[in-house]
């Protein structure tokens, strides 16, 4: 690995991390602690690609499909070690839940994710 390289992966280790609580989904029914990151280049990408309208409508006020929010849900998710919360039998499973679930869920990382500066950026490209 180059200089640079090493620079680069000592940068995002200092990223912020967010954390909120999910009631019930946590051990017998305690809260579970999720948390997450700003999103990365790849995660940004990914989006784009399966949901094209998805910065349109979160910087216009609309709701993004839900599959979308599941997308971002299972993006982001992690427990305290990073460790990704949702893998594709869970997004099965988030697909099948109620659309307040979802919401509430993927309403508490968009706050984070698209603060107004970094949602405007988003939108130009």
């Amino acid at each position: 690995m180059s200089i640079l390289g090493d620079r680069l992966i000592a940068l995002q280790q200092e990223k912020d991390r967010f954390s909120f609580d999910v009631e019930g989904l946590g051990v017998d029914g305690n809260p579970l602690t999720v948390f997450f990151t700003k999103l990365t280049v790849r995660e940004d990408e990914r989006l784009r690609k399966l949901h094209p309208k998805f910065y349109q409508a979160v910087s216009s006020g609309d709701i993004p499909s839900f599959k979308a929010l599941v997308d971002l849900i299972c993006l982001k998710a992690e427990d305290e070690s990073g460790t990704k919360l949702f893998d594709e039998a869970d997004k099965q499973k988030l697909l099948g839940m109620v659309v307040g679930f979802v919401m509430n869920f993927s309403t508490k990382i968009i706050e984070k994710l698209f603060e107004a500066n970094s949602l405007e950026q988003a939108e130009k490209n």
